[in-house]
């Protein structure tokens, strides 16, 4: 939009070398802009030519790799989240920039451009998808904020709307949030003001970076204790798994990328020196494992339980 081609090609180069799905989102979001704007079309083709071409490198890797990632291995594709207001506020939105012309047709290429992550729900209602739905929202209450010279009501619908999203902000929930519970729920209360003020209010805000703060040291001074620089150690919650090895300076049979899977076949318990069990699991189910694998209880406190393979033959070995 300023005319800075280079800058912007150079900007979306870098995106390929920084992350997947964003890159291919930006890119395409310019295409359908282009297509929007025939004035920019020759500066955005440009552009993303360009990019795609400097990206090259970056872009055969991923290819190259492609038969090894697995979206269909992500959990957190069964659970998917649509926030009422902001979507309606969207749909609002949509409808006045389709009958607009101009740089806000900028947010509808956006839209447009995030059903790439349509084969990725989560992403597609609730992450990167969703900030376009942000954006088409915050457009419905600028349209709103305009009229308010012609409109003597609009002042308190855009009042009463922002009002009902900073405190109830309504949200529909898909999916299990846990093992025999509800497959969908409704959350009235789940604004990020509310959410951060009543934490302990939602049991989707009991993250692990909040319950674990102070369980770290207690579990990474036992793996320590009991393992050497070289063992692997494997926690039954991935993000928990890995900020224990970190912690602890371990290497981890816990992925970074639940997408993309080691390509041969292993079993992190018999690998793994260190297990680290959570509270929320099947205690039959922990005491079959436990009894399958000869494993040895180091200690426990109120939310994981840490244990020892004796048995446990593979060393970390980086190639």
């Amino acid at each position: 939009m300023n005319e800075k081609t280079v800058s912007a090609l150079l900007l979306l180069t870098l995106c390929f070398y920084t992350h997947i799905g964003v890159s291919y989102f930006i890119m395409l979001t310019l295409v359908i802009y282009a297509l929007f704007n025939k004035e920019c079309s020759r500066a955005a083709f440009t552009i993303v030519i360009s990019a795609a071409i400097l990206a090259a490198p970056m872009i055969m890797r991923q290819l190259s790799g492609i038969n090894l990632s697995s979206l269909a291995s992500v959990k957190e594709n069964y659970s998917c989240e649509f926030k009422t207001i902001d979507y309606i506020l969207a749909i609002i939105g949509f409808v006045i920039l389709l009958r607009s012309k101009g740089k806000g047709r900028l947010f509808l290429a956006l839209f447009l451009a995030s059903f790439v992550y349509l084969p990725y729900l989560a992403r597609f209602f609730s992450g990167e998808g969703y900030l376009p739905v942000a954006l088409l929202a915050a457009v419905a209450l600028y349209c709103l904020c305009e009229s308010f010279g012609k409109n003597r009501y609009a002042k308190y619908i855009v009042i009463s709307a922002t009002v009902f999203m900073l405190i109830f902000s309504p949200t529909i929930v898909t999916g299990q949030l846990e093992v025999g519970g509800p497959l969908n729920r409704i959350f009235l209360f789940d604004s990020a003001a509310m959410n951060m003020l009543f934490p302990k209010a939602n049991e989707r805000m009991i993250s692990s970076t909040i319950w674990f703060e102070k369980r770290y040291s207690f579990a990474s001074k036992l793996i320590r204790e009991n393992s050497s620089p070289d063992d692997i150690i494997y926690c039954t919650e991935d993000i928990v798994g890995l900020c224990l090895a970190v912690a602890s300076g371990r290497a981890t049979a816990n992925y970074l990328l639940p997408e993309v899977y080691s390509k041969g076949r292993t079993d992190p318990y018999a690998d793994s020196k260190i297990i680290i069990m959570l509270k929320y699991h099947d205690p039959r189910s922990v005491k079959e494992i436990v009894d399958k694998y000869g494993l040895v209880l180091l200690g426990k406190n109120e939310i994981l339980d840490v244990y020892k393979n004796p048995k446990a033959k593979a060393k970390m070995a980086i190639r």
